[in-house]
């Protein structure tokens, strides 16, 4: 088990379908996110309009991720 800090870009391209979570973390692996990360999407949902709803339920997840430091 590791600790795996996810980085904005990764969510991003997980969100996209472009990589998958167990493209960039194992199963066991102790998932976190910078602070940085957490405002980046925060600003992201704020920002998206209603057609991009569907991206701040999936922000709303993010929010229970541990932030690491």
């Amino acid at each position: 088990m590791e600790r795996v800090v996810l980085d904005t870009s990764v969510l991003i391209a997980i969100e996209r379908g472009i990589a998958t979570l167990p493209d960039f973390a194992r199963e066991d692996d102790d998932l976190a996110m910078s602070a940085i990360s957490v405002a980046e999407l925060l600003v992201g949902v704020r920002r998206a309009n209603e057609a991009q709803r569907p991206r701040r339920e999936r922000a709303r997840v993010a929010r229970r991720l541990p932030v690491g430091g």
